[in-house]
């Protein structure tokens, strides 16, 4: 309904809470074209740590990982609509593109926000039980 202003969008497969308010003052700071809010899951395995002659030396169970993730919830300027691609995956063509040009941002979402991927129905039940505890 208003072509000339930034719009939201989100993955149907996620849910999380934070700021968008301020996911969006980040955008325009960064006058990017396109802003992906980021994520750092757990690895839902134990981790194993070992010293450098291969001994195991401890059990991290469900760590963080040192890498962020496309959390799926995005800010979009105006003109990333013209940037869509006819056929295949915006997340494949146009977002490393972007990121080659220096005009995609990635906003990390605040320590202690809520964000989860629903792959599973185990999934969708844990997640339940997590926003109900929350909402507390």
């Amino acid at each position: 309904p208003h072509p000339d202003l930034p719009w939201y969008a989100a993955n149907g497969d996620i849910w999380t809470r934070f700021s968008l308010r301020d996911m969006a003052d980040f955008h325009t700071e960064r006058d990017a074209v396109a802003t992906l809010a980021l994520a750092r899951p757990r690895i839902p395995w134990g981790a194993v740590k070992t010293d450098g002659f291969g001994r195991v030396t401890d059990f991290i169970e469900a760590p963080l990982t040192t890498y962020e993730i496309n959390a799926g919830v995005y800010v979009f300027s105006p003109e990333f609509a013209s940037l869509l691609p006819e056929r295949g995956d915006h997340e494949r063509t146009t977002f490393p593109r972007l990121a080659r040009e220096r005009r995609l941002a990635g906003f990390s979402i605040p320590q202690g926000a809520y964000w989860r991927a629903i792959d599973t129905a185990k999934d969708l039940t844990e997640a339940a039980k997590e926003l109900a505890a929350l909402g507390r």
